[in-house]
């Protein structure tokens, strides 16, 4: 009965969020049905945007050549991060909180106004 408890306290602490880097950007990096990486990961109750990227990057290492920065490890000038259809400036990716059910992608920015 304890084991239950403490799984149902873990499982409350943990969010779901949906994560897809869209084409170009991830070339040969996707399942096999689609040009775009798609994931369902879960994270922390306290899980930031960077939490997230470092954890998708752990799992798919070729993700970081195509989308990061190699000095800051933060997504590079050509890409937009929008979560839950928000474009988040850059230097809000460190820090923006997730939520569960939480929806982020990553899209080759479009240049002009």
């Amino acid at each position: 009965r304890q084991a239950d408890v403490r799984l149902s306290v873990q499982a409350a602490c943990m969010k779901k969020v949906h994560f897809e880097v869209f084409p170009l950007l991830v070339r040969g990096l996707g399942d096999g049905r689609s040009e775009r990486l798609v994931l369902e990961e879960i994270v922390t109750e306290q899980a930031t945007l960077r939490d997230l990227i470092d954890q998708v990057v752990a799992k798919h290492p070729a993700l970081a050549e195509a989308v990061l920065d190699p000095v800051s490890r933060l997504p590079r000038n050509e890409i937009t991060v929008s979560v839950n259809e928000q474009l988040l400036p850059l230097v809000s990716v460190v820090d923006t909180q997730l939520h569960d059910g939480d929806r982020v992608f990553f899209l080759m920015a479009i240049p002009g106004g």
